[in-house]
């Protein structure tokens, strides 16, 4: 399985679309966020060009994902521009690469972690991979990390 694009927000496998302005925080996935604390790097892979960058996720659905850095490219994307972006993931041999398409951007909403703030829906990225990232989340949510 795999995902594909939907207009103006994250499509999760029921089809519902996520809009991150949405009033009162409501939440418009059928697919939970999970929160998950992992560093990546980052490439934009379609339209415009700039360096790999490192970002942080902190939210992971099975639709997409919220992550955070710090690139001179961020002013310049659109919806729609695409990501590939890799992760370290513990407890496996290689390392997880999904690939994404820019739902959202926006710039201060976690400065410690980047200047800007992003969300992608997941393009092209297999169904295992998306299921390494929530078991992730599910073992840091079961054994929190102290600072």
């Amino acid at each position: 399985m795999t995902h594909d694009d939907c207009a103006g927000g994250i499509l999760d496998p029921a089809g519902l679309s996520i809009d991150p302005e949405s009033p009162e925080g409501v939440n418009r996935r059928a697919s939970p966020r999970r929160p998950v604390r992992i560093a990546g790097t980052a490439w934009i892979v379609a339209r415009v060009v700039a360096p790999p960058f490192k970002v942080e996720a902190t939210d992971v659905s099975a639709g997409g994902m919220m992550l955070h850095g710090t690139s001179r490219a961020f002013p310049e994307l659109e919806p729609g521009d695409e990501f590939m972006i890799g992760f370290p993931v513990e407890h496996s041999k290689e390392d997880v690469s999904v690939r994404g398409r820019l739902a959202w951007k926006r710039m201060g909403l976690m400065t410690l972690l980047g200047d800007w703030s992003f969300g992608i829906r997941f393009h092209d990225t297999p169904e295992s991979v998306i299921l390494k990232l929530l078991d992730v989340a599910a073992r840091q949510r079961e054994s929190p990390q102290k600072p």
